[in-house]
């Protein structure tokens, strides 16, 4: 079982899962989860990038030194709670901003 030996490789690598995915610390857990998904013969379907791997690279290298989420956006954080305000592409208009108010760990993961 190749997912039981992945799995301890993750464990030692220090990952926790939180919430609905707290009962796959379990390695056996954890191993029954994993085999649907390997036992499943996939087909990748990905076409050539459009102007060659070169445009791609440098499109994807102006992201990773980009901030998830700038300063101005972020109206309060304590250690209960963040608020910040987003762009409602619902509303067709007027004011679209809004504050969202999430559990600070609900924040950080999504962060």
């Amino acid at each position: 079982m190749r997912s039981v030996g992945m799995w301890w490789r993750l464990r030692r690598a220090a990952i926790s899962l939180f919430g609905s995915l707290d009962g796959l610390a379990d390695t056996v857990a954890c191993a029954h989860w994993l085999s649907p998904p390997r036992m499943t013969n996939w087909l990748v379907y990905a076409k050539p990038p459009l102007g060659g791997p070169e445009l791609v690279l440098a499109y994807l290298s102006r992201y990773p030194h980009r901030i998830a989420i700038s300063n101005n956006r972020l109206v309060r954080a304590d250690a209960n709670t963040s608020a910040f305000r987003w762009k409602d592409y619902r509303i067709k208009s007027g004011d679209r901003m809004a504050v969202m108010y999430l559990d600070a760990r609900e924040f950080i993961r999504g962060f």
